[in-house]
């Protein structure tokens, strides 16, 4: 057998076994009328979800590469890693962040009839001169920063809700009680 014979069958057999493991490497899941309701947890994987027609995806943890939500979708973020959102189409997507770690932001309409509410506390915003970020802390103490990509300025359709030190919540309902606290007449 010729050398060159050699060197084209390796060659071969190297191509066919990259091209095996990148078809594999690319996953994807798609949430629609069909698939309406998901949950993403620790230990999944994906390169791509997509929501549309109503979906309401949570992700408690995992991995993924890119969310895309449109048509009237929701997603709703207590943990795990997302590198970036898009948001497309003028029909009102839906995020809601109460945790996780975003490794880039968001990109997309960020000026259409979408919603981004971002629950934590201690928020920062700076601008350069493309791009917005914001930084703060979830509600368990843990920190955060993203960008909002191609955008002067905190994008309209973004909520900052500040979630309370769990102590202050204590108090202030404690506190509360007492107002209303009524003592027994001594007779």
């Amino acid at each position: 057998m010729s050398s060159t014979r050699v060197v084209r069958r390796i060659l071969i057999l190297g191509l066919l076994l990259c091209w095996s493991g990148l078809a594999q490497a690319i996953t994807s899941i798609d949430f629609n009328s069909v698939n309406p309701v998901g949950t993403i947890n620790t230990g999944n994987i994906y390169d791509r979800v997509t929501l549309h027609d109503s979906a309401i995806v949570t992700m408690t943890g995992g991995m993924v590469g890119s969310i895309s939500a449109f048509d009237h979708s929701t997603v709703n973020v207590t943990g795990g890693s997302i590198d970036v959102f898009y948001l497309y189409d003028s029909q009102s997507a839906t995020v809601n962040l109460f945790g996780g770690d975003i490794a880039i932001g968001f990109h997309g309409l960020l000026n259409a009839s979408n919603a981004i509410n971002i629950y934590g506390k201690d928020f920062v915003v700076w601008q350069n001169q493309s791009n917005t970020w914001l930084a703060g802390k979830w509600a368990d103490n843990s920190d955060f920063e993203f960008y909002f990509l191609r955008s002067s300025g905190l994008p309209s359709i973004v909520s900052l809700h500040t979630v309370p030190e769990p102590l202050t919540a204590t108090l202030l309902a404690f506190g509360g009680s007492l107002i209303f606290y009524k003592r027994k007449p001594n007779h």
